[in-house]
């Protein structure tokens, strides 16, 4: 991947046009509440995800980033509001029906069978096979094509479980890109990866969105890599969407303090894209030294 062979974040490219004024949202929120049990997650949650947009999703842990990726295939169903994908109630789709039009990378796990990466790269096109039926020439095509896209052809022989964290996160991605679903949800891509591979993700599903089309919804803790490649951000804090519009909108250091509870400051590079410095916490200051303990004795004189 060239971007992970140079080790520069490569430039975003031009937001794409959108697909006109009478297209619906790929995916949208109208007052969503999320949660398990009897506890709410999220609540009030408006979200609009179009077709050729990159999406970031930030917030600090528990927040409710996962939940929201949940809700968003659907694994959820929503205690009030709507959920809708590309105009129609996720509710009342079908699982299978609903896996051809999202694809989703979850958080990156040890592999537990010895599946090869073509192998793995396959199971994507589940959603597009009918039961019990076995893969096609078809199916293989567009297995191949997922592994060009992300530059992981030469690892098609490999096993899963010997490929480093960056070459099994590309293999994962080009997993839900066999799918062929218009609408890719991320949920923290770059986990445990080095600057160098998250970068490298980041900027492969810029390019995705750019070449494909695709409407990219990435979780991440990374605020830098999602405002240098994202187009907007949403940022959660206490169950709830606290900001949302363009990176130098929502990355400003009021709104990161009542998120994340950190000082930061916010600078901006020469394109104008923001980023996050953490500032170093004062010292506390040193307690004072405890008073002088009373002897367990009484003084020798006293003793007398």
């Amino acid at each position: 991947m060239t971007d992970a062979a140079t080790g520069a974040a490569a430039a975003p490219s031009a937001t794409p046009a959108p697909a006109g004024p009478s297209a619906p949202p790929a995916l949208e929120f109208r007052g969503v509440e999320l949660g398990y049990g009897p506890q709410s997650v999220l609540r009030d949650l408006d979200l609009r995800l179009a077709a050729g947009e990159m999406l970031g999703v930030l917030g600090p842990n528990g927040s409710g980033k996962t939940t929201l990726v949940r809700g968003a295939f659907g694994l959820l169903a929503p205690r009030a509001g709507a959920a809708l994908l590309q105009g129609r109630e996720l509710c009342r789709i079908g699982r299978r029906e609903a896996a051809r039009a999202i694809a989703v990378v979850p958080q990156e796990g040890t592999p537990i069978f010895p599946f090869t990466v073509l192998e793995t790269v396959l199971m994507g096109r589940a959603p597009r096979l009918t039961p019990f039926a076995f893969e096609g020439a078809e199916d293989l095509r567009a297995a191949e094509a997922a592994l060009a896209a992300v530059d992981a052809t030469g690892l098609a022989g490999r096993d899963l479980a010997e490929l480093s964290g960056g070459e099994r996160q590309r293999v994962i991605i080009a997993r839900a890109l066999a799918q062929e679903a218009p609408i890719l949800l991320c949920d923290e891509p770059t986990a445990h990866l080095d600057l160098r591979h998250a970068a490298a993700i980041f900027a492969l599903l810029r390019r995705l969105r750019d070449r494909r089309g695709l409407a990219v919804l990435a979780v991440t803790h990374d605020v830098n890599l999602a405002a240098l490649y994202c187009d907007r951000l949403i940022l959660l804090a206490g169950g709830t969407v606290i900001a949302a519009g363009p990176p130098r909108e929502v990355l400003r250091a009021d709104l990161l303090a009542r998120a994340f509870g950190a000082t930061v400051r916010v600078e901006s590079r020469a394109d104008g894209t923001p980023y996050v410095v953490p500032e170093r916490e004062a010292e506390p200051a040193p307690a004072p030294p405890p008073p002088p303990s009373p002897p367990l004795l009484p003084p020798p004189d006293r003793l007398r």
